[in-house]
């Protein structure tokens, strides 16, 4: 079984840098709306399925 220790996401929305610790493969986001929850999930997912095209659609440098 895989084990993710951080999501780690280099220029999202072109400007920030989103470093998200992961302990004991759980995770829990609680921000303000429009902060991007949604985006750093499905990039998450979209990276763990192998779905590349899906993925090349953020608007991240890494």
């Amino acid at each position: 079984m895989l084990k993710f220790e951080e999501i780690f996401i280099t220029g999202m929305f072109g400007r920030f840098n989103v470093s998200l610790p992961i302990g004991d493969n759980k995770m829990i986001l609680v921000v303000p709306n429009g902060i991007g929850k949604s985006k750093v999930l499905s990039a998450f997912f979209y990276f763990i399925s192998r779905q590349w095209k899906s993925w090349t659609r953020f608007n991240s440098t890494r």
